[in-house]
């Protein structure tokens, strides 16, 4: 995106957070009938808010990824919408409904945006029913639900969990009524539409996290399996080649001290290589690539660097004898060369329709070949400025997560978190995610 397609973003969420802060006070003084004086000062506070709040977006929208969110048309809506709801939650039944856009920030899985959303609408809420005592009850409730919703919501990845999740949030609203009535049901038929509206709006958080989920997998089929798909059908794509790209390569090399069974296996100009380059030359360039991002993955977990990166630029070296079946071809033809056992496994383990990967330097290759090859299959699209970085690799991380790709690889949880942010921070650098 253009600094200038930016600039006009920033400007569309800047003037939509003060609309919604001061459309809220504004309707709500309408509908409660205030006087000027209090509808005036409401006004100051709403503004101050909206300013306070604008520039903590402005400022963390890059860092914390809320851009991908926040910057969206569908959201800003819903931010909207979310505070004239609170507007008129006084006079008419809304339950907790303004905290839709709470539960889809949180759905959306950026936790700070949706505690960031929630603090906003509460202050909101704070400005236009402070007054009146009566309301801390409600008060509280709304603030209770709107952090329960975040922790729950936050990770939520398969739709059979909704259910449970409805469960919880009507139970324990449920409490939260009869701790405001003191256990007194006396009242209890006074209140109950309030109530009835209650539930109906956690139903409705139900049913938004059902088609974010249902948004968000058909999403990631298209960014992720049909990239792959064309991988395998067309794995010579014609890409503009530059004069000094190579010269380029072998500068980002590291310095190496290779061990006996690996002297010449990771130079590129090696005879297996050179075969590699005359076969396509966008795949040796690919291959080169991801043997150089593998490598340094594998130095950031503790694991086998120069495996990593000679796996990396064999991974795919069956193709120069049998396209339909690389991976068996490549085996063979590792075979004749004397290629190390640990070699041949990853080469056989880092596709991810294959083998499961059995140690973490195939998992890193398997890793580095998805996100490249994703990036550069949405770049050709036209669709790659739509999803940062983090965004990319935290979907392909869950879904290999989730299709037990890395469940055998033997890496704990740690080491998979500190990779993915080595991802998210150096797979699309210069000089490595921008050789083609």
């Amino acid at each position: 995106m253009t600094k200038r397609g930016e600039g006009q973003k920033e400007t569309l969420v800047t003037a939509v957070i003060w609309i919604s802060f001061l459309a809220g006070v504004i309707l709500n003084g309408i509908v409660q009938g205030d006087v000027f004086r209090t509808l005036f000062s409401n006004s100051v506070l709403a503004v101050l808010t909206a300013g306070v709040f604008g520039k903590y977006v402005r400022r963390n929208a890059q860092k914390t990824g809320m851009q991908d969110v926040f910057y969206e048309l569908p959201f800003l809506g819903s931010f909207f919408i979310s505070f004239l709801l609170l507007a008129i939650g006084e006079r008419f039944y809304v339950g907790a409904a303004f905290l839709l856009v709470v539960v889809i920030a949180a759905m959306l899985g950026n936790t700070e945006l949706a505690f960031s959303v929630h603090i906003a609408l509460m202050i909101e809420y704070l400005i236009v029913t402070a007054p009146e005592a009566a309301s801390f009850s409600h008060i509280f409730t709304s603030l209770f639900l709107g952090f329960l919703v975040i922790l729950l919501f936050v990770n939520v990845k398969e739709k059979k969990a909704l259910p449970y999740l409805a469960l919880i949030l009507l139970s324990c609203d449920a409490v939260l009524w009869m701790v405001s009535l003191q256990f007194d049901l006396s009242g209890f038929s006074d209140r109950l539409p309030e109530l009835f509206a209650e539930f109906l709006s956690i139903l409705l958080f139900v049913a938004v996290g059902f088609g974010i989920l249902t948004w968000r997998q058909l999403l990631e089929l298209s960014a992720q399996e049909e990239p792959e798909r064309e991988m395998e059908q067309k794995p010579e794509q014609e890409i503009e080649i530059e004069q000094k790209l190579e010269q380029e390569i072998e500068i980002e090399q590291e310095p190496e001290q290779p061990s006996f069974e690996w002297d010449g296996m990771l130079d590129i100009k090696c005879e297996l290589m050179q075969r590699l380059k005359e076969y396509s030359e966008a795949l040796y360039r690919h291959s080169i690539r991801i043997g150089m991002l593998s490598a340094r993955a594998a130095e950031v977990i503790g694991a086998n660097t120069e495996l990593a990166k000679a796996g990396g630029m064999y991974h795919e070296i069956g193709r120069i004898e049998d396209n339909k079946e690389y991976i068996q071809a490549g085996i063979r033809l590792g075979s004749d060369y004397a290629f190390p056992e640990e070699l041949l496994a990853v080469i056989r383990q880092h596709s991810t329709g294959s083998a499961v990967p059995q140690t973490p330097e195939a998992a890193v290759v398997m890793l580095s070949d998805c996100i490249i090859t994703t990036s550069n299959y949405l770049s050709e699209n036209g669709k790659r400025e739509k999803i940062s970085d983090r965004r990319l690799v935290e979907n392909i991380f869950q879904n290999r997560l989730a299709r037990g790709n890395l469940s055998e690889c033997g890496m704990t949880e740690e080491q998979l978190q500190c990779l993915k942010e080595f991802y998210i921070q150096s797979a699309f650098c210069t000089g490595i995610a921008n050789t083609k």
